[in-house]
């Protein structure tokens, strides 16, 4: 979209306040804060702060805006972590390497019109998409139940909520493949680490990554 349309637009729509930040900024505005979330036997590996103004403007216009700078900033983000994740992935395993969200429902992607980490993956470099350094597929997991929000509950209810709530889809193999499981936000971890249950049970390894941790 030129300048000048955009220009025009948003004198018809004013564009939210987020999202007229968001346009200004670059991934060096983005603070890289790479932790660990530790989460029973699993770990998720989380690239920032939540709490960071600029990492949570990015993550909310992404999720609930459809934001595509947002989108942009955060596949480039992802990708530099991915990048290295991987070369170490292949030091000591020859297992092909797998990049998945973790998914919506179906009923709550039809709703919001887009599975946002599924947007990020697309925007990866070819490299990270195409199988020759990994291979995206949006679609490796289902989620069998429209569970509600997980940010409207409290950790023994997320925990409850999201049991047995994923399967891998039907028709695919992920036997003696490495699979990285991609979520935007993890607080309690409750959603990626069940997610995770079907890949591990049909014996693949996983590395868990979320885009930040709150």
């Amino acid at each position: 979209m030129t300048h000048a349309l955009q220009a025009a637009l948003d004198t018809i729509a004013p564009p939210r306040e987020r999202t007229r930040r968001m346009r200004t900024r670059t991934l060096a505005d983005i603070p890289f804060d790479p932790q660990p979330v530790y989460c029973g036997e699993l770990t998720v590996l989380t690239l920032a702060r939540y709490n960071d103004a600029a990492v949570s403007d990015m993550i909310r216009s992404l999720k609930y805006e459809n934001g595509a700078h947002a989108a942009a900033l955060a596949a480039a983000l992802l990708a530099d972590f991915l990048v290295e994740e991987i070369a170490a992935i292949r030091a000591w395993s020859a297992r092909p390497i797998l990049i998945a969200p973790v998914p919506l429902h179906s009923a709550r992607e039809r709703e919001r019109g887009f599975n946002q980490i599924a947007r990020v993956l697309a925007l990866l470099p070819s490299e990270l998409q195409n199988g020759t350094e990994a291979r995206a597929m949006p679609h490796l997991l289902s989620r069998l139940r429209n569970t509600p929000a997980q940010a409207r509950l409290p950790r023994a209810a997320r925990l409850a909520n999201v049991a047995d709530a994923f399967a891998l889809s039907p028709g695919i193999d992920v036997s003696g493949a490495h699979v990285i499981l991609v979520d935007d936000v993890v607080t309690t971890g409750a959603t990626i680490t069940h997610a995770a249950t079907p890949l591990l049970a049909h014996g693949a390894a996983v590395t868990l990554v979320a885009l930040a941790r709150a």
